[in-house]
């Protein structure tokens, strides 16, 4: 009887370290396996930002690449700006109006050699800053008319010789817009009359 129960006691002893055994074994599993699984995270993570890293001072390089390559043609771009400003300050000198009269005959000659054989000028005004009086009208106008016979291109001519007018070197860069006003169509006999007053303003 006495055996017996040292058999089974033996019995029951072993089964219990087998499974303690087992139990720290799985055990010792799980924790190697989270060690694991935490340090392969850890290297994907700092794989991935090690490549972005990469990537970031990949593209920082190459926009400083850029903007050395740019750099000369922005200076040689401002050189060229600021001597552009620079002519056109000058052009003020030799855009002067009273004081350079020549400028006058250019202007009236581009007027009357670009004006339509149908377009008639009846007054060239011109008002000087000498006056003082702010209430004068625009400095520069023209005061004609077309007489339209059967041709509709007629009412367009006084817009087309604006746009030519306006485009004459000695006009545009003085007056900044030229405008047509009092622009009034009227029977006269058996013919349309059209008359107009164009005007130049800074």
């Amino acid at each position: 009887m006495v055996d017996m129960n040292y058999s089974l006691n033996f019995i029951t002893t072993t089964v219990d370290q087998w499974q303690r055994l087992r139990i720290q074994r799985f055990t010792l599993f799980l924790y190697l396996l989270i060690i694991f699984a935490t340090g392969f995270i850890f290297y994907k993570l700092y794989d991935s930002v090690d490549y972005m890293a990469t990537v970031i001072s990949i593209k920082a390089d190459q926009i400083e690449k850029q903007i050395s390559e740019i750099e000369p043609q922005v200076i040689l771009l401002e050189n060229k700006i600021n001597k552009r400003n620079a002519m056109t300050g000058n052009t003020k000198f030799y855009s002067q109006i009273e004081q350079r009269p020549g400028l006058w005959y250019a202007r009236l000659k581009d007027i009357s050699s670009n004006l339509p054989a149908k377009m008639i000028i009846k007054q060239i005004e011109y008002v000087s800053d000498d006056l003082g009086d702010t209430k004068q009208p625009p400095k520069f106008s023209l005061t004609g008319h077309i007489v339209i016979q059967n041709n509709e291109k007629d009412i367009f001519m006084v817009d087309e010789y604006k746009n030519v007018i306006s485009e004459s070197p000695y006009i545009k860069y003085i007056y900044d817009n030229v405008n047509i006003n009092n622009n009034n169509i009227y029977k006269e006999n058996d013919d349309l009359k059209l008359t107009f007053s164009m005007v130049f303003e800074k």
